[in-house]
């Protein structure tokens, strides 16, 4: 079957506008056909900002010690420079489920919670949120979450837009989408490009159970509205597409981790082969910059466009048979998953690893090393890669360990307990995340499902000040334990007449635990009000000021 384009059409109940002054949808003009609405739902939510019992043992902190008596779940870890960020499903009561978003910023010591995301407070919710995923982006500043209402009647397809300053924020902008023809959503997973969000759910869409769904914007933080690519791209490129399983069969799903790396993003899933009648672990993967990923129109089989269209993103196939994969990415992608494909019978965690550099529409080679002891069952993987280093992380018997691997997954040190009371980690799918900073898991110690976190020896890279004068200067430190390696940076100037000096990139060859260096984007000529970004190894900072000819003025 071939795959559709679904459009996002300017119209919403006129009712449900008065009732919670929603901001603008998305709108966009269409050349095809078959044209249909798919409306959305926009709600402003206030920050919480309180701070949490600090509770914990050495090594392992209760990050969700403000709701003992009710369950905590399958949490999501990012972070902005040195702040730790994890959101996770909250019991709110008997009948509720929300999504909970916390920070530290004192590498994961203590703990505050920013927002509470509770459909029963949200139009024709249901109280039920699940399938938590957060992600950060640099170039926009803000952290974007994905969730889904599976039992409301509409707008199940829920994200938010959160400031990058996450402490001080007052407020984020919280939005929920109908898909066309789509209902029983069951799952989701986030990804960033740029300033551009990518939401992937598993829904039941276009006649298909448990297909892929996949939704583009863009969030305009001066307005609150959000677009999709066609508003501001040349050409037309869909904000909404499906899978409609053409190329490779991904339904049905389960299971979905998304990650972007420095040249392609890429999504995995679970599949249960009917053929087989066994799970198999699917991965797509396209190009990780807006152009041309959301400024190329078709260009794929059957016109459909190649770098955009989730049916026929340019790489994708079947890793292996397994089940509950994860994904990261860095110059390389590197899937996790469980396989008991072997001679005793047990669960081993399967690393995949790929530098991705394979022609278009040509499947990735993988490279794979079996991670775990001989007759026992690890489960639950997860991973983090950046460079050639990679941390995967699992659960055997009750226990989180963590290995790691310092050249590309060839080989493996030894697996380091992370749990300080044995036995208590929840054996469950989703039950741990982790990135550079730490891990974060599901654990039950305390009678109930809770959520604790411990650090990992890491850089961390702060973009601490922007300055102008003659060009920009930015100053960048390392707030981490161990030095940190090859970190590249830019700086962009957006706006204004820039006539040399727009953009400037490089890479700090190593950065010591507490050292700072200065960053340059070098001569500048132009006119006009700009806005400044820069980025250094994941961190990012916002600032504005004036060109005036060789000089950047004002800048704060």
């Amino acid at each position: 079957m071939k795959g559709k384009k679904i459009m996002i059409l300017a119209g919403i109940v006129m009712a449900t506008m008065i009732a919670t002054s929603f901001a603008p949808m998305f709108s966009a003009t269409s050349n095809e056909k078959n044209v249909s609405e798919t409306k959305m739902v926009y709600k402003e939510i206030k920050a919480i900002h309180k701070s949490l019992p600090t509770v914990g043992t050495t090594g392992n902190i209760l990050i969700s010690s403000d709701n003992p008596d009710a369950d905590d779940m399958h949490p999501k870890i990012t972070r902005k420079g040195s702040t730790l960020v994890v959101a996770y499903e909250k019991e709110i009561s008997s009948m509720e489920q929300g999504i909970q978003v916390v920070y530290s910023q004192d590498n994961g010591n203590t703990w505050d919670a920013a927002f509470l995301f509770n459909s029963a407070e949200f139009p024709s919710g249901s109280g039920l949120l699940q399938s938590p995923d957060i992600k950060y982006s640099p170039t926009a500043d803000e952290f974007f979450l994905g969730m889904i209402d599976p039992v409301a009647e509409m707008y199940n397809m829920e994200h938010a837009w959160i400031p990058g300053d996450i402490a001080t924020a007052t407020d984020a902008a919280w939005w929920g989408v109908s898909g066309t023809g789509a209902s029983d959503y069951e799952e989701c997973a986030a990804g960033v490009v740029a300033e551009w969000f990518i939401y992937l759910a598993i829904a039941e869409t276009s006649g298909i159970s448990r297909g892929l769904e996949l939704l583009y914007s863009y969030h305009d933080k001066a307005t609150d509205e959000i677009y999709q690519p066609g508003d501001l791209h040349s050409g037309w490129i869909a904000g909404f597409y499906y899978d409609a399983q053409s190329v490779t069969k991904t339904a049905p799903a389960y299971k979905p981790e998304m990650a972007t790396g420095t040249t392609k993003i890429c999504f995995v899933i679970e599949h249960y082969n009917e053929e087989t009648k066994k799970y198999e672990i699917i991965y797509k993967s396209t190009v990780a910059s807006v152009d041309p990923l959301l400024t190329t129109s078709g260009g794929g089989p059957g016109g459909m466009d190649k770098y955009a269209d989730v049916e026929v993103w340019p790489w994708q196939g079947i890793i292996a048979e397994g089940t509950d994969p994860d994904v990261s990415a860095s110059d390389k992608i590197v899937v996790v998953y469980m396989n008991n494909d072997n001679i005793y019978g047990d669960w081993n965690i399967i690393c995949a690893v790929t530098t991705p550099t394979q022609p278009e529409y040509q499947p990735y080679e993988w490279q794979f090393t079996t991670v775990g002891k001989p007759l026992m069952d690890e489960k639950y993987p997860a991973v983090w890669v950046s460079g050639n280093k990679i941390s995967i992380a699992y659960v055997r018997d009750g226990n989180l360990y963590l290995v790691e691997s310092e050249d590309g997954g060839a080989t493996f040190g030894e697996e380091k307990k992370i749990n300080d009371v044995d036995g208590t980690v929840a054996m469950e799918p989703g039950t741990v995340d982790m990135n550079d900073l730490g891990i974060v898991w599901t654990d039950t110690r305390n009678g109930k499902k809770d959520i604790y976190f411990a650090p990992k020896p890491a850089a961390i890279i702060t973009v601490d000040s922007v300055s102008g004068g003659f060009g920009i200067k930015a100053t960048v430190s390392n707030a981490g334990t161990i030095p940190a390696e090859n970190v590249a940076w830019s700086i962009d100037l957006e706006g204004g007449l820039i006539i040399l000096g727009k953009h400037a990139e490089g890479t700090i060859p190593t950065l010591a635990p507490g050292a700072s260096t200065t960053i340059s984007s070098g001569f500048v000529l132009g006119f006009g009000k700009t806005t400044i970004k820069v980025n250094a190894g994941g961190a990012g900072k916002i600032a504005s000021g004036f060109v005036l000819g060789p000089f950047v003025l004002g800048v704060s």
